[in-house]
């Protein structure tokens, strides 16, 4: 098997040089030969005895030391493509066989030296992803650098988790500080790396220094991850790995921002330190510090000199953050929660009295606004808040949800709204002043303060959510404000802010109040479906009102004016704001569901609501002056109303007309006069309502289109009304009531659509009727198993006689057959089978009658009909006395007569010849 995959690779190797020009080919050759090359090495070791991982490694430190100096050698007859794909091939294969080493290493039984050569292959691929990223610019080009770049950390991340586990260590700092460590190498030598591997005369690969970067801090994130896990005091040696490289990194002109980085991770990392150790009270170190810190940044404010931002933003986070991550109380059993909310309201206060610093009006200011002390009190406040009320709040709610609470405290049923409302509070107050104060395009209040005051007010309640009553004033209350919010953005025109007076700015940074309040109904609704006592779907049919109501408010905002077709389809409301289309979806699930004899009045009721709004809702205003008079822009203007009537029948045929449908089926009396009726009737009313009022809704101009709305909107309404009560139908009397008024139904319906030159009415009401017969027929009754036939005859009979009354040019077979033939035909082979005199008397009658008539007007089918019936009667009704006399005479009697007629016919031939042509033409002339 090893000869016969390396044969392969030779043979893919081989076929390289007839490939020329092909780049793609050659290039999948390639891939192909170092694929079966690797499964030829596979095999050849398995035949050896060595186990399937250890095997996977070799193959895997063979491949790299083989191919990745082959790719990068400037010496080898290689293209940009083959470089790329082997080296992509080898690297994935390695992959594979290193993720399954690093597997079986934590297993019982495997090989000894199944460690040094994970180590091996982690320091081989890193060796490969430095070479790339250094001599790859001008062989492998930007692209490959870029992917390497993304995979620099990674890739030395396993190196470093393969050392550890080779060297069997379990636990400690080592693993986390070699994680950080490759991560803190990343985003510094981002820039030396971007630049060394560039393409001569070129500057530095910006994408590329960007992508270590991240991959950088993602790896420092992970090593804190990794840090939790193991101890406090590896967490303080990340951070301080991490705030070291934030320093280093913030040395360079285009990341000077990285300062706050180092400030953030060293107060991280002493605050670890210092809970650790067990000193007692924090805040006894921290505090002072930061209050001298807090006052010096003041007096240089004062004082107009520079760096007092920094300074206060050091001093406060110093002396507030602290007390805002740690619970318990303080001296005194003051609760550090309630010392941190007063502390955060007092910073926003201040923050509030103070004056902003405003930029020179002569042009001397600096095109770029810089942080003021004002930004940074009332950032840190909202911090702070945030970090202690809000998170305290959130900690009782989950404590509250899983039960392991403790007794109520001082603030009793709302202890985690008082919190939580209150941190909310001063978060809204910080809000709506950095949202005045705000200069710079980008991380605007405007998108994401009232989005952080909602979650800060919300998600405790809502993860607090159970059976109580306050539980469910926990959702009842996100849910009522969240579509209040919903609603008065929809109906704004432009995207409004909460805060008042504010000066207009960019689109894209105002606060867009749809979007928060749906956010925050929904996650009301989710949270009172999952932990209330309620059935889930009562809350996400009260989010479907809400998405419903507005949707419609934002609906009638999109009125537009469209002078063509396509431009009125392209700018229909559907396509701009598609989201209203979700309000009927959430509505349906609580009407379908029949649990509860509640459910299908509420969906009646919810549905008339629906419908009589859509009514009752009185047309945009326009916003041109000629929206009013234009035909196809009153055609776009007011789907609101549309979605109105649409989710008002869709809820009628889902709540009445499934329970309909139900009643008929499973039923426990079906036969009982209106059991099935008293909920498939209401339901059809409605939606012929809104059907109604669609079809009138359209313009003229759409003439057309109407007309299927009207074929398929009466098609609804039928289906709702009538097919509960075809399955109800039984041999009962209320049966047959049932039948004879959906036939009574259907035969209007075909009457009047005939009468009015055809469409939408005959069509569907000749349907009802082919399906009313079907059941008619079904229902086995004491009245004739063909009776229900007949009538369908005689129906298709009228409306083929009311046709041809109407257009002469028609042909009677098309029109009149199909009656004729269920009217005359099926009884007459009915009679045939079972003989009754009174069938046969009947058949007798209306085949005359179709002769005659076909005779006087001319109508070639009941004529032909008619008289084949007339025939057909007769020879069944002769056929027994024939066959009897057949028996009685001799048979010389019989050629005698047989004689006669025969000598009569041959002395009248030629008249009778004559007689037969023009009666072929009589009849052949006939419709």
């Amino acid at each position: 098997m090893a000869a016969s995959l390396a044969a392969i690779a030779a043979l893919a190797i081989g076929v390289r040089p007839w490939l020329v020009g092909r780049t793609r080919a050659q290039a999948a050759a390639a891939a192909a030969a170092v694929v079966t090359t690797w499964s030829a090495v596979l095999v050849g070791f398995a035949a050896a005895g060595v186990r399937s991982p250890l095997g996977a490694l070799l193959a895997a430190g063979a491949g790299l030391v083989v191919v990745a100096p082959a790719a990068l050698s400037p010496d080898a007859r290689w293209q940009r493509l083959d470089r790329c794909t082997t080296l992509a091939t080898t690297s994935v294969l390695a992959a594979a066989g290193w993720v399954a080493g690093l597997v079986a290493s934590g297993r019982a039984g495997h090989p000894p030296a199944l460690a040094p050569f994970l180590v091996l292959v982690g320091v081989l691929a890193s060796v490969a992803i430095i070479g790339v990223l250094v001599d790859g610019g001008e062989l492998l080009g930007d692209r490959a650098r870029r992917v390497a770049g993304a995979l620099f950390a990674p890739v030395l991340t396993g190196a470093v988790v393969s050392l550890h586990v080779a060297l069997g260590a379990r636990g400690g700092p080592g693993l986390a500080a070699g994680i950080a460590g490759i991560g803190a190498s990343s985003v510094l030598l981002a820039l030396p790396l971007a630049t060394t591997g560039a393409q001569p005369r070129r500057s530095p690969d910006a994408v590329l220094r960007r992508v270590l970067e991240v991959t950088g801090w993602l790896t420092e994130g992970l090593a804190l991850v990794v840090a939790v896990a193991v101890g406090p005091g590896a967490l303080a040696l990340v951070l301080l790995v991490g705030a070291i490289t934030a320093g280093a990194w913030s040395l360079h002109p285009d990341r000077r921002t990285a300062r706050w980085g180092v400030l953030v991770l060293g107060a991280a990392a002493s605050w670890v330190l210092l809970h650790a150790g067990d000193v007692g009270v924090p805040e006894a170190y921290l505090v002072p510090a930061g209050v001298v810190l807090t006052v010096v940044g003041a007096r240089r404010r004062r004082l107009g000199a520079p760096d007092d931002v920094p300074l206060l933003a050091a001093g406060l986070a110093l002396a507030l953050v602290p007390t805002a991550l740690l619970d318990g109380a303080l001296a005194g059993r003051v609760p550090r929660v309630a010392l941190t909310l007063a502390a955060g309201a007092l910073v926003v206060a201040i923050g509030l009295r103070l004056r902003a610093a405003t930029p020179p009006d002569d042009g001397t200011a600096s095109r770029r606004a810089s942080i003021d002390a004002v930004h940074v009190l009332l950032l840190i406040g909202l911090l702070v808040v945030v970090l202690g009320p809000a998170r305290h709040a959130l900690s009782a709610a989950i404590a509250t949800s899983d039960g392991s609470a403790p007794n109520l405290a001082g603030f009793g049923v709302a202890r985690i709204e008082a919190w939580s409302g209150a941190a909310a509070l001063v978060v809204a107050t910080a809000t709506v002043r950095l949202t005045r104060l705000w200069c710079w395009a980008g991380y605007s209040p405007r998108t994401w303060g009232w989005w952080l005051v909602a979650a800060v007010a919300a998600t405790p309640s809502l993860v607090a959510v159970d059976g109580t009553p306050a539980g469910f004033v926990r959702w009842t209350i996100p849910l009522a404000i969240g579509g209040a919010l919903a609603v008065h953005g929809a109906r704004t025109p432009e995207r409004p802010s909460l805060a008042p007076g504010q000066r207009t700015a960019r689109r894209a940074d105002r606060t867009l109040l749809v979007s928060l309040g749906l956010t925050l109904a929904a996650a009301a609704a989710l949270a009172a479906a999952a932990r209330s006592p309620l059935p889930p779907d009562v809350p996400i049919a009260i989010l479907g009102a809400v998405v419903t109501a507005a949707g419609v408010a934002r609906w009638r905002r999109l009125a537009v004016a469209a002078h063509s077709p396509t431009a009125a389809w392209l700018m229909t409301p559907w396509l701009t704001a598609p989201w209203p289309l979700a309000g009927p979806l959430l509505l349906a699930p609580a009407a379908i569901d029949q649990a509860g004899i509640w459910r299908t009045p509420a969906a009646l009721a919810g549905a008339a609501v629906l419908v009589a709004v859509g009514l009752r809702l009185a047309p945009p205003a326009p916003e041109a002056a000629d929206v009013g008079h234009d035909p196809a822009a009153r055609g776009t203007t007011d789907r609101a109303r549309d979605l109105l009537l649409g989710s008002g029948a869709m809820l009628a045929a889902a709540g009445p007309g499934v329970r309909a449908t139900i009643s008929a089926v499973r039923g426990p009396d079906p036969a009982r006069m209106l059991a099935v009726e008293s909920w498939s009737l209401p339901a059809a009313a409605l939606i012929g309502v809104a059907v109604l009022a669609l079809v009138r809704s359209r313009p003229d101009a759409a003439r057309s289109r109407a007309a299927g709305q009207r074929r398929w909107g009466l098609a609804a309404v039928l289906t709702v009304a009538v097919a509960p009560s075809l399955l109800a139908v039984d041999g009962s009397t209320t049966g047959l009531l049932r039948v004879a008024a959906v036939v009574t139904t259907g035969a209007a319906l075909a009457i009047s659509g005939t009468l009015s030159a055809g469409g939408a009415r005959r069509d569907l009401g000749l349907a009802l009727t082919a399906v009313v017969t079907v059941a008619w027929t079904l229902r086995d009754g004491p009245e004739p198993a063909d009776l229900p036939i007949v009538v369908a005859g005689c129906l298709l009979l009228v409306v083929g006689t009311l046709d041809m009354a109407a257009v002469r040019l028609r042909s009677t077979w098309r029109r009149l057959g199909p009656g004729l033939v269920l009217t005359l035909v099926v009884p007459l082979t009915t009679g045939w089978a079972h003989p009754t005199a009174w069938r046969l008397l009947l058949v007798l009658v209306g085949a005359v009658v179709a002769v005659l008539v076909g005779a006087v007007r001319r109508w070639q089918a009941p004529f032909a009909v008619g008289s084949a019936v007339l025939m057909a009667l007769a020879l069944v009704q002769l056929s027994p006395a024939s066959a009897a006399a057949l028996r009685v005479v001799e048979w010389w009697m019989l050629l005698a007569v047989g004689g006669a007629i025969l000598l009569g016919l041959g002395l009248t031939y030629e008249r009778r010849l004559r007689e037969a042509k023009e009666a072929v033409r009589f009849v052949a002339g006939m419709r």
